[in-house]
């Protein structure tokens, strides 16, 4: 009955109705809530969603809250071609199937925004929010606080959000400035198998960003037993069919005290469990400007907890059958942070776990696809593995196949040693970075900018002024397009070199020093170079085949002239001959003659015949001058200028002149 694009405003208050589903084709229209208070939709049929849509309808949610939906989701949106619109909405106390499932295969942005999900329950994918098919979604701004997976076993996933294209989606998913979970505990979000926080599974001709989200206290607990491994505290990031991964853009998110703590029980004990803020399964991931802080697996089941941070895996497509090639997982980390994660006792990598192949058939065994982690211009510190047998990499744990490099970053004081363990000395790189050799671990390279060093870092992570790593890592090294550090500060910083110049400087680790200034560390500067007392002993001589030289003795030639001075200190002396031609007028310039200008006006042009350079002592210098400046070339006949600069350390002195006149060559006495 609705108008096309018609607007209809629900009173404040209690409305207790179920909107049969809404038929294919209706007009696009929008329901809005009251403005003066709230208006709440709960069922009064418990069976069914309190609004259900068929396929195509342009449906649009504003300021409307569901509650109290038992036994079914409490909105379900199916099957549409067009956008639909969530904005300004709450979910609370929906205790069935979930506040909100999706399916759509619009090819423009259905946008979620604004909307707040809390206390839901779901025994399904996605508590709070599930979004299914190949459409495109925009999730942006929303809250998600203390709705819990229930699914006995690990089930898929997705505590607040769970994402699961199918088919041959290519359409881009946008999540964007959410909050998933908060700092108390309560409001973190909760599943038993797979994304605490949130769980995607997309296809592998899509594209995801991730940006600005925040999983804070988000866990994977419960009572159930698991029947399948446990993975992605805050978030897990995995395949959902075919054999090719897809591109992950992630930025400026937080992973912040997300747990993993469900114990094993029979009948399937053995299973792992890894990455408590983030897993990144069969997929490839950029990351620039995350942090993962405080986040913990505490729990061993029978095999090592992988990846207190994070957790990189290769593995076939969810539900793939044995033998389907598996995908390496890959992570490229840029001013990233990880500080303070830890695993149980007997775990493998406190902040990251690059891992062996997951198929259908297991665990792989003979030929592996490496998995790839790469941290650029990164902090590495605290993190670690409770003290037990089997505990192995305080930072990073791989196996020979996988490959670790490391540029510009710090990795120190995570325990046990060695901190990187397990990666093959071929497949590790490590550039520009604090760094150290340790038994057991890989070989750290000198010779390629590394350090070995305590970073001296303030308890955030930044720099103090007595820290080895300002000012030492490589600029040529710095990512392109990598502009500012983890705070914002401008990535390649000015200092004053020796000399008084500025030049470029880049620390290692996440974040730039704002100020280099008292850093770069040199010998006394001299004294201010002076060139004086300048004189010749002769202004009109006559030129042989001699080289310049200096000399302390004096003795006045009838050919050549000696230019005498004084400099202040040991320096490099440069004589640069000028001389004065004729030239033509070339607009507003005085150009060299040529056929092409010979009529033109004449104007006198000064040009550079040669220079020498002669390593000069401090006091008083003598050159002796035949009008040679090479082996094989000397100056011809005629009237010059000669400019003497002297240079040491990166100052240079003023030019002090000279004119004299070659007036022919010398002559051989008879």
């Amino acid at each position: 009955a609705a108008t096309a694009g018609g607007v209809y405003q629900l009173p404040a208050g209690v409305c207790a109705t179920n909107v049969a589903p809404i038929p294919a084709n209706a007009n696009a229209f929008t329901l809005e809530g009251a403005t003066g208070g709230p208006t709440l939709l709960e069922p009064s049929n418990l069976a069914a969603p309190i609004i259900e849509t068929g396929s195509d309808v342009a449906f649009s949610l504003s300021g409307l809250t569901f509650t109290a939906a038992s036994g079914v989701v409490a909105l379900s949106l199916g099957g549409s071609t067009t956008p639909v619109t969530l904005s300004g909405d709450t979910f609370t106390g929906n205790l069935g199937e979930g506040a909100v499932s999706m399916i759509s295969q619009s090819t423009q942005p259905n946008v979620i925004s604004g909307d707040t999900f809390s206390g839901n329950t779901s025994a399904s994918d996605g508590a709070a929010l599930a979004l299914y098919s190949d459409g495109a979604y925009t999730v942006t701004g929303n809250t998600f606080t203390g709705n819990a997976d229930t699914a006995s076993g690990n089930g898929v996933g997705g505590g607040g959000l769970a994402i699961l294209a199918s088919g041959t989606a290519t359409n881009p998913i946008q999540v964007t400035n959410n909050t998933f979970g908060g700092p108390t505990a309560g409001t973190g979000n909760t599943a038993y198998g797979e994304g605490g926080g949130a769980f995607i599974a997309m296809e592998h001709g899509q594209a995801l960003t991730l940006t600005a989200n925040s999983f804070e206290n988000n866990r994977l607990a419960g009572a159930g037993t698991a029947t399948g491994s446990r993975l992605g505290g805050g978030l897990f990031v995995g395949l959902t069919s075919g054999s090719t991964s897809y591109n992950v853009v992630q930025s400026g998110n937080t992973f912040l005290d997300n747990t993993i703590t469900e114990t094993q029980t029979s009948p399937t004990p053995g299973r792992d469990a890894g990455g408590a803020g983030e897993w990144v399964s069969g997929t490839s991931v950029q990351s620039t400007n995350d942090r993962f802080v405080g986040n913990r697996v505490g729990v061993n089941d029978g095999l090592p907890p992988e990846g207190g941070g994070l957790g990189v895996h290769a593995t076939a497509a969810v539900g793939s059958s044995p033998g389907t090639p598996a995908q390496p997982g890959v992570f490229v980390g840029r001013n990233d942070l990880f500080s303070g994660n830890s695993t149980a006792a007997g775990g493998w990598g406190g902040a990251v776990y690059v891992g062996l192949v997951l198929t259908a058939a297991g665990d792989c065994t003979g030929s592996c696809p490496g998995s790839s982690l790469t941290l650029d211009d990164s902090t590495i510190v605290a993190n670690s593995v409770d003290a037990g047998t089997g505990s192995q990499g305080g930072a990073f744990w791989g196996n020979p196949v996988d490959t670790l490099a490391l540029a510009n970053s710090i990795v120190y004081g995570n325990t046990p040693q060695p901190e990187s363990y397990g990666f093959g000395a071929s497949t590790t790189t490590l550039r520009y970075s604090d760094v150290c050799t340790e038994s057991g671990g890989p070989t750290v390279p000198t010779s390629a900018g590394n350090i070995c060093a305590n970073p001296m870092l303030n308890a955030d992570g930044t720099e103090t002024p007595v820290s080895p790593t300002l000012g030492t890592g490589s600029t040529a090294l710095v990512p392109a397009g990598l502009a500012t550090d983890l705070a914002g500060n401008p990535r390649i910083s000015t200092a004053l070199g020796c000399a008084g110049s500025p030049q470029a400087v880049v620390d290692m680790g996440a974040f730039e020093s704002a100020s280099h200034l008292p850093l770069i560390v040199c010998s006394p500067a001299p004294a201010l170079l002076v060139v004086s007392a300048v004189s010749q002993s002769a202004s009109k001589w006559l030129e042989s085949n001699h080289l310049a030289t200096i000399t302390k003795a004096h003795r006045k030639l009838p050919v050549g002239t000696t230019f005498k001075f004084t400099l202040s200190e040991a320096a490099t002396v440069k004589l640069s001959f000028e001389q004065s031609v004729t030239g033509r007028k070339a607009g507003k310039k005085c150009v060299a003659k040529s056929k092409h200008n010979a009529k033109k006006h004449r104007c006198t042009i000064t040009t550079t015949a040669g220079t020498l350079r002669i390593a000069g002592h401090a006091g008083t210098n003598r050159v002796r001058f035949y009008g040679r400046i090479s082996a094989h070339k000397k100056l011809r006949l005629g009237t010059y200028t000669v400019a003497i600069t002297a240079s040491t350390a990166g100052y240079t002195s003023k030019p002090a002149r000279l004119k004299f006149t070659i007036a022919g060559p010398a002559h051989k006495r008879k």
